[in-house]
């Protein structure tokens, strides 16, 4: 039910109300500080680099039974790195989506 939406910043997928209403315990990522800043209030949020060394998260792991994004990974450089990153933040049995233009 953890779900973290990476680069949601001023737009999740989901407000804080509709995020309850299915049962969602939802975190809103993104690397931009200011960005995090417009998430709409009630909802969680962690500034971390998807594709970077994590270090800002002290070495955590297994924090997400599923980890989504939509129109991000096309702005990635090191996509291979966010991956890894992906299935280590990942529960075991996770799910990782992301949605991008093709």
């Amino acid at each position: 039910r953890e779900v973290c939406e990476i680069g949601g910043g001023r737009d999740p997928m989901f407000d804080a109300a509709t995020a309850k209403a299915h049962g969602l315990d939802l975190v809103v990522n993104d690397i931009d500080p200011n960005e995090l800043a417009l998430t709409a209030p009630g909802l969680r949020t962690a500034r971390f680099d998807v594709a970077g060394d994590l270090s800002e998260l002290d070495g955590a792991s297994d924090l997400y039974d599923m980890m989504i994004s939509r129109m991000v990974f096309e702005h990635i450089d090191g996509v291979p790195k966010a991956w890894a990153n992906i299935k280590r933040l990942l529960r075991p049995g996770g799910i990782g989506l992301a949605f991008f233009p093709t």
